[in-house]
This record gives C-alpha cells, structure tokens and sequence, in this order.
C-alpha cells in the first residue's frame, strides 16, 4: 500500500513536449541525449523563423494618425482630385480655391509644413446632395504612403436635395518623404 502510494504521488523530472520525438525511432528523446545531427536542423529551424520575423517587419503597415480639418459638402473646388500638400504657400492657394464657393471666409487652418502636411480629397462637382467622400486610412505599406478613400453616392430612389455639391475632405497627417499612392476603396455594388 505504501509503495502504491508513492508510485501515485512521483511526477517525472522531464515532461515531454511534442517537439522531442526522434523522427527515426519514434522515441522520446531528452534534449540533452539529442545527437549532433538534430541540432543542424534545430539551427536551421531558428535562423528560418528569425528571417521570417524580420521580413515581416519590412512589409508591415503604419497606421498614420489623422488630424481632420474640414469636410463637407461645398467645395470651391468642382474637379474630382487628390492631392498632398507640402508647404503653406500651397496650402493658402488650395484653401483660397476651397473657399470661392460663396461660403464666409474662414481663415485656412494652421499647419506647422516641419512635421504635418495636408492630404485634400475632392469628389468634383455632383448635380444633387446625398454624394460624399471621405479618407478612409492613411498608412505606410510597401514604401509607400497609401491613402485610402471612399466616394459614396446616395442610394437609389431616396430623396436628396436639388443642388449642386461637391464633396471634399480635408485632414493632417505627419510629415513624410515616401511617395503617394491613392486608392479608391468601392463598394462592390458600384463596380
């Protein structure tokens, strides 16, 4: 009885892990009893999965924050564009067309052009309300500064207002020397 007793509590100093099988023989084998001919292959294993881990960093994607300046539905700006600007006397034209559509003068909002810059969507000029665009995502991917955008149309037989629009948006991001790459995001039902 004591022996049964003692057999019940005794654990083993090793457990073994699935990763400790010799492929030969299908026994358990202590990692320290391993041959030297594993350990190559162990090696190999290690080094793969490191270089996996740094080409994934490579090809990961940064979210840029976004900082939104304005966005609505009257833009002096009545051709569809996108555009990244880089320095103030940019921005004071763009934002001096943006105005020009009989709104109030608004003074363009701050930008320091040392660390921000400007990305400005517009959907051109719509013939009815209800239309809209907007940036979905800003991120770097691929060295490169994708800046996702979505235009949206009013659904079919809903009531919109008879005037002309024109959908824009406009938003900060930090500063950064990559190339620009626009995508329009579309909804499957527009294509």
């Amino acid at each position: 009885q004591r022996e049964d007793a003692e057999v019940a509590s005794c654990k083993p100093a090793f457990e073994w892990a699935p990763g400790f099988l010799d492929e030969e023989s299908g026994l358990a084998v202590h990692p320290k009893q391993r041959t030297m001919e594993t350990r190559p292959r162990m090696l190999f294993l290690s080094l793969a999965l490191f270089m996996s881990g740094c080409v994934s960093a490579r090809g990961s994607v940064e979210a840029f924050p976004v900082r939104r300046l304005d966005k609505g539905s009257q833009s002096g700006v009545v051709e569809s564009c996108q555009l990244v600007v880089n320095d103030r006397a940019a921005w004071e034209r763009l934002w001096t067309e943006h105005q020009s559509h009989g709104q109030s003068q608004r003074p363009a909002p701050e930008i320091d052009f040392a660390r921000e810059m400007v990305v400005f969507v517009a959907m051109g000029q719509q013939f009815s309300g209800g239309f809209a665009i907007e940036i979905e995502k800003i991120e770097a991917a691929r060295s490169r500064l994708r800046i996702a955008f979505r235009r949206k149309a009013p659904p079919s037989g809903v009531m919109v207002t008879q005037a002309l629009s024109a959908p824009f948006e406009i938003v900060a991001v930090p500063k950064s020397n990559l190339p620009t790459e626009f995508v329009e995001i579309k909804d499957a039902a527009r294509e």
